[in-house]
């Protein structure tokens, strides 16, 4: 018994032995495990706790800057207060209110309102139908400000620019010890130069003059239109405007009419003729001319009406499918040269060289040595010059015009350049020896022509 339990407890031992070594090892894998995770923990702690010291900085850093804004508030709204308590005692006593404000939102908010008024306003852009508008504009963003007559004035000419900017910057030069004399001046010209009436109905006048011819599709170009009109209309109703009236007349607005497209040409004669005959008046008025217009505009530039018409227009240049794949067939031509008819061909026989046959007489000499053609009026030898295509210049020759001569001949009687002596628009020298006979006329200036080939 003894010896069969032997073998059976020996395999026992065995087996726990390696249980032993099995766990062991499962146990240092634990730990290997727990001390990573508690390492990633320490190191997540830690990165927190980094995170945390520097969002307490920041918020710190935020807290002094926030007192220090409330410091700067609360010392310029001293500042402010003095001031305004001194001003009370210079002028005299009165009754001052001695309350004080328990926070700074009042000073916040109109410190917040100065900001957003300056920033909005625009520089002045030397139109003087803005001009009025921009001026209400920029007093409305410093009232309130308590500024000085000096800092008004830099004030405006940061808002200036252009013409106006050079005007303001030459009066500060002259009245720079005296700012507001300077202001003022440069208010008065402001005033005269962008402000007057006169001024102002110029410069709409000029851009409706301006104001481009429109196409049958240059709707957005209606569009502009009607609102150019809309803004004359608005300033002939202020009132102070009194040249705008000669809008309500046929010539102050058929030169608008001209510049619409034919076919709203047409509406306005019937649409006017119309209006004529129910009022009894002499001519629609301005704004009736206006509202047509506008009508059209809006007609025109109708977003669903333009998408309907270029769908229209896509599906008319559409091809057909089963024609895409066709190509064309190739055509032969051939090039035709045309030559302008303002020139004779040099080569054509029937314009012989005026230089060596005459072409009055077809004798060999020169048309500019010819006396028959010296003795006629000067609009028979112009027209005779153009009948036969020849230079005006040197007529003596047909193969160019006077612009392109480059003959230096003057004339031997006015030492003129730009013709020569049988081109002279006074009578011939040798009309005061008496008259000569055709035959000895033709006969000598062959004889010249001879003898200067033989010399």
């Amino acid at each position: 018994m003894l010896d069969a339990q032997c073998p059976s407890d020996h395999h026992n031992s065995e087996v726990r032995a390696e249980c032993g070594t099995s766990s062991s090892q499962h146990s240092s894998k634990s730990s290997v495990s727990v001390a990573a995770v508690e390492a990633r923990a320490r190191a997540e702690a830690a990165r927190a706790k980094a995170n945390y010291a520097k969002r307490q900085i920041d918020v710190e850093v935020e807290k002094a800057r926030i007192d220090m804004e409330k410091t700067r508030i609360h010392a310029t709204l001293n500042a402010l207060k003095e001031e305004a308590y001194n001003s009370t005692r210079a002028d005299g006593p009165s009754h001052v209110s001695t309350s004080r404000p328990s926070d700074v939102s009042d000073l916040a908010a109109y410190l917040a309102r100065r900001d957003l008024v300056l920033s909005g306003l625009k520089t002045f852009d030397n139109r003087p139908e803005n001009y009025l508008s921009w001026k209400a504009g920029f007093h409305n963003a410093i009232e309130g400000l308590n500024l000085k007559p000096s800092e008004q004035l830099e004030l405006l000419i940061k808002w200036l620019g252009g013409e106006s900017l050079q005007h303001a910057k030459r009066i500060r030069a002259v009245q720079v010890n005296y700012p507001t004399t300077g202001l003022n001046m440069v208010w008065q010209r402001l005033d005269r130069s962008y402000g007057s009436p006169e001024a102002i109905e110029a410069s709409l006048f000029a851009r409706l003059d301006n104001f481009q011819w429109i196409q049958n599709k240059d709707y957005q170009w209606l569009q502009e239109l009607a609102d150019l009109l809309f803004e004359v209309e608005s300033a002939k109703w202020e009132g102070y405007l009194p040249g705008l009236n000669f809008l309500d007349t046929a010539r102050g607005v058929n030169p608008i009419v001209e510049k619409l497209p034919h076919n709203l040409q047409e509406q306005w004669v019937i649409r006017g003729s119309k209006y004529k005959k129910e009022h009894q008046t002499p001519y629609p008025p301005f704004s009736f001319f206006v509202e047509f217009v506008h009508d059209h505009a809006e007609m025109r530039t109708d977003p669903s009406f333009i998408y309907q018409a270029s769908s229209a227009v896509s599906l008319r240049g559409e091809r057909p499918p089963e024609k895409q794949w066709k190509t064309k067939n190739p055509i032969c031509v051939n090039k035709t040269e045309v030559r302008s008819s303002s020139f004779p061909d040099p080569k054509n026989k029937y314009h012989e060289d005026p230089d060596k046959q005459c072409p009055i007489h077809k004798r060999p000499h020169s048309l500019k040595k010819c006396r028959s053609f010296r003795e006629k009026p000067l609009e028979e030898r112009k027209g005779f010059l153009k009948e036969h295509f020849i230079c005006f210049k040197c007529c003596a020759s047909t193969t160019h015009q006077a612009k392109d001569c480059r003959v230096d001949i003057p004339c031997s009687e006015c030492d003129s350049d730009r013709h020569i002596s049988a081109f002279h628009a006074g009578p011939p020298t040798w009309s005061a020896k008496g008259p000569t006979t055709p035959a000895a006329e033709h006969g000598r200036e062959q004889i010249e022509q001879a003898s200067e080939v033989v010399t």
